[in-house]
């Protein structure tokens, strides 16, 4: 009986090794997952900030396409009126008064202050705009 006793012994304690064991394996499985929840939590937020920031660069971008063919529609017209002179027959006064109704107003010369920030001006802040964004 004595020997039988020790091997319960025995088996008892190696059992209690085994499930100290595995306690603490799942224990480190359950951090393992913990950070790993976190981890795509957070790939999830920075997913959603990126795809918020893709959409305000790709609206950013429409706009600006928008501007830059609104504006190399009104250079031809532009270039157009600087190379014609005063029609031949006609004084200085006469030109003008043609040239006054031929231009639109807003690009007549007094109103360039008025006039919108030129590509290259846009094409800065869209930078600026996309730095910030990703800083």
């Amino acid at each position: 009986m004595c020997a039988l006793f020790r091997l319960n012994h025995v088996t008892n304690q190696a059992c209690e090794g085994t499930v100290k064991h595995k306690t603490e394996m799942v224990s480190k499985l359950e951090e393992k997952t913990n950070q790993l929840v976190s981890a795509m939590k957070d790939m999830e937020q920075r997913l959603k900030q990126a795809e918020s920031d893709k959409v305000a660069a790709e609206e950013t971008a429409r706009k600006l396409g928008l501007i830059i063919a609104e504006k190399d529609q009104k250079r031809p017209q532009q270039g157009d009126l600087r190379l014609s002179g005063p029609p031949s027959g006609q004084g200085a006064c006469g030109w003008a008064r043609t040239r006054d109704r031929r231009i639109p107003a807003d690009l007549r010369a007094d109103s360039l202050s008025t006039m919108p920030p030129t590509p290259h001006q846009l094409e800065r802040q869209l930078l600026k705009d996309y730095q910030r964004l990703n800083s």
